[in-house]
């Protein structure tokens, strides 16, 4: 059974969407199998690692959320959501998904 590593923004509107994500997943896989993280540094790199799927949900205002930085989101290596993105293209046997959610 393979492990599918679910994360999201925390700042980002789609927490709901993410818990409903995930349980419908547990229903399917088992709950030992599926492992939700809000991208707030709780989780160690490593962990990715020992998934086979990677699921980034993202509403369509993710672009829009202000940040105090001058480079977008993804694109500042000190953000978590960016450490965790990297983290899961550098496993080569990682599937990687994005689920775009209208969370309005």
């Amino acid at each position: 059974m393979p492990k599918i590593y679910i994360t999201y923004c925390n700042d980002d509107i789609v927490n709901d969407e993410a818990q409903q994500l995930a349980l419908a997943l547990m229903k399917y896989f088992g709950v030992v199998n599926v492992t939700v993280s809000p991208a707030d540094n709780t989780v160690n790199l490593a962990t990715i690692r020992e998934h086979q799927a990677f699921l980034l949900v993202i509403s369509d205002k993710f672009t829009q959320i202000p940040r105090g930085y001058n480079v977008a989101r993804l694109q500042n290596p000190n953000e978590y959501l960016y450490q965790e993105i990297l983290t899961a293209l550098q496993t080569p046997t990682m599937w990687i998904m994005n689920v775009l959610t209208d969370a309005t």
